[in-house]
């Protein structure tokens, strides 16, 4: 329901929904939260709450390495950089760089 909300281009009544959801999958201690994270961290980039999502997206990332979810470590550094762009563009550029670095790396 939350993703149908901000796909509709209504993030703030996504934004509620998420954060429950998050909150459950942190009481359950749930591994794969860190979609959730992901996500909600793009919710707020959209609403710009740039501190919050950047504190969603280094946990999310945080997450997905320690998991091995290489795909989503692509993703969290993306959208990291789209909120260091805001303050520090050479930031969001070194991210990105870092992205297609391992990128690289792991397909050669």
């Amino acid at each position: 329901m939350h993703l149908l909300y901000f796909v509709k281009g209504k993030p703030e009544e996504a934004l509620p929904i998420y954060e429950a959801s998050l909150g459950a999958a942190r009481r359950a201690k749930d591994r794969t939260a860190y979609l959730l994270l992901l996500n909600h961290g793009c919710v707020l980039i959209s609403l710009g709450r740039y501190t919050h999502a950047e504190e969603l997206l280094l946990d999310s990332l945080q997450m997905s390495r320690e998991l091995g979810a290489k795909r989503l470590t692509g993703v969290a550094l993306n959208n990291l950089a789209i909120v260091a762009y805001k303050d520090d563009p050479t930031a969001a550029q070194k991210l990105t760089e870092e992205n297609y670095e391992r990128l690289i790396r792991e397909n050669g």
